[in-house]
This record gives structure tokens, C-alpha cells and sequence, in this order.
């Protein structure tokens, strides 16, 4: 889900500047249109800002489903307290899956 909002963030700061020089490009004189060109100058510089509420956004998600805060206690403790917000990394979670499939594969090794 986080790859898909980062993807989204870059979507929306990037569709309409690059339709904005496509346009441009293929037009005779080659002339800009001012507010397409106020859409990019605006857009273009928050994808550093859409890329920080992601990740505030999953960060704040994460200390939720640990602790089981609401979302305004969570907001604030990312900030307060980040070193308290539990790293969640998808290696890991593949690792403790390898590590019941192979229990389970000894457990029922050693009943039959």
C-alpha cells in the first residue's frame, strides 16, 4: 500500500507537467499555456511534501496497529516519541514466515 501512495504521490506531480510539455512540444510556435505552466511549477516542488505525508502517514499507521492508539494520539507520538514507533520491515515478517513454515514442516516430520 505504501508503494502505491508513493507511486500516486509521483503521478500527481508529474502527469500534468509532463502533458504540459508534450503539449508544448508539439504545438508550431512551441508557446506555453500560463496556467498549465502555474499547475507544473506548483505541483512539481510537493512531491517532497506528498512523499513526507506517505511516509508520516505509515509511520503514524504502524504505532496504531501496535499499540492500538487513535489516530491523533499516533500522529502526535511519531513526532514526540519517533524512537518508540516500531519498525515493521517486510524482510522480517518473510523471516518469521520461513521460520513456521519449516516448524511445521518438523512438527509434522516428526509425527508420521
Amino acid at each position: 500500500m505504501q508503494a502505491s501512495m508513493y507511486i500516486t504521490a509521483f503521478l500527481l506531480c508529474y502527469t500534468i507537467p509532463i502533458i504540459n510539455l508534450i503539449l508544448e512540444f508539439c504545438q508550431r510556435d512551441h508557446s506555453s499555456n500560463d496556467s498549465k505552466a502555474i499547475v507544473h511549477l506548483v505541483l512539481q516542488p510537493l512531491q517532497g511534501f506528498f512523499n513526507a505525508l506517505v511516509f508520516i502517514y505509515q509511520k503514524t499507521y504502524d504505532f496504531k496497529q501496535a499499540t492500538g492508539a487513535d489516530w491523533p494520539e499516533a500522529f502526535l507520538a511519531v513526532f514526540k516519541t519517533p524512537k518508540e514507533v516500531p519498525e515493521i520491515h517486510f524482510l522480517a515478517v518473510i523471516s518469521l514466515l520461513t521460520q513456521f513454515h519449516s516448524s511445521q514442516l518438523a512438527v509434522s516430520s516428526s509425527t508420521t
